[in-house]
């Protein structure tokens, strides 16, 4: 639905510049003033220094980011040689890289009729005669971002959208055509760049993404799509009063494998409250961690498992880029206690005889921490080669501020993991979906090696529909993860986003498509969006720990739409979302987990130490409180009746025991304390199921009703009579 807006009396542009550096430190882009009016000068310059950059000549590309995630590019130094709306140009071919002083490399005065949000340039080298929308064909690529935001009438306040001005000419606040643009000038001279050899890399612009070609003339210079100036842009219901702006959103997140007993208990008491929930055994769990013989791990190591007494394996797939699987024999269908063990490095998908590591591990007589370590003689262990990034969508109405922000940040997040992964050739994959009855189910798109087709697939999608709460997640995981992705030592990564469970009748469905993704070697980190109840926590983070994620969550931090839910974890840090997800493909990439650094933690809760929440696994010294997660009152056949409740909790580990339980009366109340202490022997880190029994003096009592409190977990009994012999 489009919003077309009146244009009013006082249009500003409020210009927020980051600062942009390239990862080799090696070229600069730069705009000229922190803020600008409409018909203000607006100055984009470059340097570079040659001596930090390792090419001898590279094509140079100049690019501006609309809000919509939409791209264009300049083929020469003026406003008017912009291409086409997606469509790739070079600014200049075979350009011999030397030092250049900082440049002015593009002047223009600000035109009126551009939609409000985020605005990013980027000036990227490329290898020459290379596909520039491949990452790894990046020689340097670096941005300088603003946000343009509108004064509006007081009925008004979504920003100011001039209906009449479709191009990107420059006009005065009138709509009369400004002067041409100003001519490009330097410290040094423009003429250190030589006039492109070839301007037009490709004449081609990319299809099916949901916009109609644009009229062009002058020689190229291009209108703007309508529905760009117009304001129909994806996710933008005519309600809303947003802006999207970079890098605003904010996040934290948790690692359930690393705080493996906090989550046993997590698990114990969201099935307790909601039956309809499925049961996912997950505490037999083994970690196995596969090293080469310098000790390094080996990054995506064959792993397959099977019971001795069946010659066909139960899981075939591969270890973590850190060289460590997480082993569920329960949930991976292995019934015996003895099991054959199969490793082999990435590379060797036949497995050689000389490669494959084979041994029977007994689960009986696993060490207490239920973790091992094995050496592939053989093996050199090497960091993961490429990357499989996918992004799993809900595109439903409540989803708008997430998509929206994806537009605007996907290309950033991109352009950060390149920086400390120049090597990694990287490929993109897009699912979205939303629920029966709606206008579609799920949509899928093939991966591809061009960021810019995955952009601009991503700026066709709009968030609407979806009547209900839940939605077709199991679906659209059931189409992720069945798609092709890699093989071998890739980096293979799937991001759920989402606010919404599947229905009930679908969660088992959902745990068959995490299953899939398990045997494939997937890692699925789920990203909780507003609006996130405890059944879809609960399922995300079912996905997150069975596939080796991480459970990804938006906070409140950045006062930017809906409230978001608490996540039931007692420790977490909180930073922009951009750079979350760009530090978890980096420790993907780096076989290591990466943590923030102290400047970007914008808020911290419990006691975080890298992933880790001591207060989960530090085992207290003297006695303290069991976790108590239910109790129910029983009531002998006896007169006098006798009374005893029954407690049922866990454990923290195997070193945690029962140290007492005593009770006490106040009133028509008992108080029960059932207390524990630690023992100092090798234990089991996996937390232990405990009942306890508690007898209750009730000689004597009158008839009336009675509460039971156990280490505040409450129920209550009933006396008809006095509890006395007459």
């Amino acid at each position: 639905m489009s919003i077309h807006k009146l244009v009013t009396q006082a249009l500003c542009i409020s210009l927020l510049v980051f600062s942009s550096l390239g990862y080799a430190q090696g070229i600069s882009l730069s705009l000229n003033q922190s803020s600008f009016t409409v018909g203000d000068l607006m100055e984009i310059s470059a340097s570079a220094n040659g001596d930090e950059i390792t090419a001898t000549d590279a094509d140079v590309y100049l690019s501006v980011q609309l809000p919509d995630g939409s791209l264009y590019y300049w083929y020469d130094f003026g406003l008017n040689f912009i291409g086409k709306h997606n469509e790739i140009v070079s600014l200049v071919t075979e350009w011999p890289i030397q030092t250049l002083p900082t440049t002015k490399i593009l002047a223009f005065k600000v035109p009126t009729g551009l939609p409000s949000g985020t605005y990013k340039w980027y000036l990227t080298l490329a290898q020459t005669g290379s596909d520039v929308t491949q990452p790894v064909n990046w020689i340097a690529n670096v941005s300088a971002t603003f946000v343009f935001g509108a004064k509006t009438s007081p009925s008004d306040s979504r920003g100011d959208y001039d209906e009449t001005g479709k191009d990107f000419s420059p006009k005065s606040e009138e709509g009369a055509e400004l002067s041409e643009p100003l001519s490009p000038s330097s410290g040094g001279s423009i003429t250190t760049l030589p006039k492109p050899s070839k301007p037009i890399l490709s004449t081609s612009p990319i299809t099916d993404i949901g916009h109609s070609d644009v009229a062009s003339d002058d020689g190229g210079y291009a209108k703007v799509d309508s529905s760009i100036i117009a304001g129909d842009m994806p996710g933008y219901p005519d309600d809303e009063q947003f802006i999207p702006i970079a890098g605003t959103l904010t996040a934290g997140d948790i690692d359930d494998n690393l705080n493996f007993a906090a989550f046993q208990r997590y698990l114990n008491k969201q099935t307790t409250n909601d039956r309809a929930l499925p049961s996912v055994d997950m505490a037999d769990r083994v970690t196995i961690r596969i090293i080469d013989n310098a000790g390094k791990g080996v990054s995506n190591a064959l792993v397959s498992a099977s019971s001795v007494q069946d010659s066909r394996p139960q899981i075939n797939t591969y270890a973590g880029t850190d060289g460590q699987f997480y082993l569920f024999p329960k949930f991976d269908g292995i019934t015996s206690s003895q099991i054959n063990l199969q490793l082999a490095p990435p590379e060797d998908e036949f497995g050689s005889a000389n490669t494959v590591f084979s041994t029977t591990i007994n689960l009986e007589q696993l060490p207490e921490n239920r973790s091992l370590t094995i050496t592939l003689p053989n093996a050199v262990a090497t960091l993961p080669y490429s990357l499989d990034i996918m992004f799993v969508i809900d595109t439903t109405g409540s989803m708008a501020d997430e998509l929206r922000y994806l537009n605007t940040e996907l290309r950033d997040i991109v352009r950060t993991v390149h920086s400390r992964h120049p090597q990694i050739r990287m490929r993109f994959g897009l699912v979205v979906y939303r629920d029966r009855d709606d206008i579609y189910v799920v949509r899928d798109f093939a991966f591809t090696d061009s960021l810019n087709t995955m952009q601009a697939q991503l700026n066709q999608q709009t968030a609407r529909g979806g009547g209900d709460y839940p939605e077709a997640m199991e679906q659209a995981l059931e189409k992720a993860v069945n798609a092709k992705w890699s093989k071998g030592n890739v980096a293979r990564l799937l991001f759920l986003v989402a606010d919404a469970p599947p229905h009930d009748g679908n969660l088992q469905k959902m745990l068959e498509a995490v299953q899939v993704a398990r045997q494939k070697g997937l890692h699925i980190y789920p990203l909780a969006a507003s609006g996130v109840g405890d059944k879809a926590e609960f399922m995300m983070r079912n996905a997150e720990v069975l596939t080796q994620g991480r459970y990804l969550f938006l906070t409140d931090d950045s006062g930017v739409g809906y409230s978001h839910q608490e996540p039931s974890v007692s420790c977490y840090v909180v930073t922009r979302l951009n750079e979350l997800i760009a530090r978890v493909i980096d420790s993907e990439l780096a076989g290591q987990r990466i943590e923030p650094d102290a400047k970007d933690i914008l808020r911290s809760v419990g006691n975080y130490d890298a992933g880790i929440c001591k207060t989960d696994d530090v085992i207290p010294s003297s006695s303290q409180i069991a976790q108590v997660d239910n109790i129910r009152v029983l009531i002998l056949e006896s007169f006098p009746v006798q009374v005893q409740v029954v407690a049922q909790g866990f454990l923290r580990d195997g070193c945690e025991k029962i140290k007492q339980a005593s009770s006490s009366q106040n009133g028509n109340t008992f108080m029960v304390e059932i207390t524990t202490h630690s023992v100092v022997e090798a234990c089991t880190m996996a937390i232990v199921p405990f009942e306890e029994v508690v007898s209750l003096d009730v000689y004597g009592l009158k008839a009336g009703t009675y509460t039971v409190n156990v280490n505040g977990v409450t129920d209550k009994f009933e006396l008809s009579v006095d509890n006395m012999p007459k």
